[in-house]
């Protein structure tokens, strides 16, 4: 019952009014912010089973910023430039949201 009042809330209020893509954006941005900003207390506080940083063979410690720039140009480019079709306009969306999340958590520091 829950699950399908929700559902009904999401089609009326979003899906319908064309909002979806903003509605995945903004939702891929808070949680790819709210993860990194757990994964970078999570690696100062060197809790053990956590994974870390990400690093190259060499000990180059790669930021969490790269990735989240080669992410929003990625996507941002396949969102403007090729302007796709539901549903790879949600995947890019979805893209940016998370690209824009871990540069903006950069930031934050």
């Amino acid at each position: 019952m829950l699950i399908a009042s929700i559902g009904s809330v999401y089609q009326e209020g979003i899906v319908e009014n064309g909002r979806e893509s903003e509605f995945l954006c903004i939702c891929a941005f808070l949680l790819s912010f709210g993860f990194i900003r757990t994964s970078a207390h999570m690696i100062r506080a060197q809790v053990s089973w956590w994974p870390g940083n990400v690093e190259t063979k060499g000990g180059l410690h790669i930021h969490h910023m790269v990735w989240g720039i080669i992410a929003l140009l990625v996507f941002g480019y396949l969102g403007v430039a090729v302007n796709p079709d539901s549903p790879w306009r949600e995947v890019s969306a979805i893209g940016f949201g998370i690209g824009a999340g871990l540069t903006l958590d950069e930031f934050a520091l």
